[in-house]
C-alpha cells in the first residue's frame, strides 16, 4: 500500500512537471522592433501642406503565448530605453519623450500665436488609465514643454476638453483622485507660453 501511494505521488509530480514544461515552452519571450504610429495633424507649420507626425515606439519585450497569440503582452523595454521619438513629415525637428511606450500627439492650433501649432503629447503606457499630458510649444527652432498634468485617459476626452481658456489664459485640465471622497477631481495647470 505504501508503494502504491509513493507511485501515485511520483506520477502526480511528474505530470505537474511535464505540464509546467509544456506551458513554459508555449510561453516564450520575443522582442519587437520599433513601431511607427502616424497621426495626421493638418497643416501645423503654415505651408499649406497637411502634416503628419510619427510617434516611434521603443523596442519592447513581449511574452508570446504560442497557444493563443492574442494573449501575448508587452511588459518591458529592450535595453531599458523607454522613450518615444516624435518625428514630423515637414521640416520641423524631432523631439523625444522619456518613459512612454505608445504616446500620441494632438494638434492644439496656434494657442501661443507662433508660426507653428502647439501640440499635446499624451503618454502611453503598458496598462492603466492614469497618465500624463504635456503641451509643447515650438520656439527658437526647438520644442519646449510648457505645461503638464496628470490625466485619466480612459474617458475619451477630446482636446477641447483638455485645454481650456479662462480670462484670456490657457489651462491644461488634469484629474486627480481625491482619497477622502473617492472621486476624481479636475484641476487646472496654466500653460506658460514663452
Amino acid at each position: 500500500m505504501k508503494n502504491m501511494k509513493a507511485i501515485i505521488i511520483l506520477v502526480t509530480v511528474f505530470t505537474i512537471f511535464q505540464s509546467w514544461n509544456t506551458m513554459r515552452a508555449a510561453i516564450r519571450d520575443s522582442v519587437t522592433t520599433e513601431e511607427i504610429i502616424p497621426f495626421v495633424l493638418g497643416d501645423i507649420n503654415g505651408d499649406g501642406i497637411v502634416d503628419t507626425v510619427y510617434v516611434i515606439t521603443p523596442p519592447l519585450k513581449i511574452e508570446v503565448d504560442s497557444a493563443n497569440p492574442a494573449l501575448s503582452i508587452a511588459y518591458d523595454y529592450v535595453n531599458y530605453e523607454g522613450s518615444n521619438t516624435v518625428r514630423f513629415s515637414c521640416n520641423l525637428p524631432p523631439f523625444k519623450y522619456k518613459n512612454s511606450v505608445w504616446g500620441r500627439v494632438e494638434n492644439l492650433g496656434y494657442l501661443s500665436n507662433g508660426t507653428v501649432c502647439d501640440l499635446l503629447f499624451i503618454v502611453g503606457w503598458f496598462q492603466g488609465c492614469w497618465t500624463t499630458a504635456h503641451v509643447f510649444q515650438y520656439k527658437n527652432k526647438k520644442w519646449n514643454e510648457v505645461a503638464s498634468s496628470v490625466i485619466y485617459d480612459c474617458d475619451e476626452d477630446s482636446t477641447s476638453d483638455r485645454v481650456i481658456i479662462k480670462n484670456k489664459k490657457f489651462y491644461l485640465v488634469g484629474r486627480k483622485f481625491d482619497t477622502e471622497t473617492g472621486d476624481m477631481k479636475e484641476y487646472k495647470v496654466k500653460i506658460k507660453f514663452k
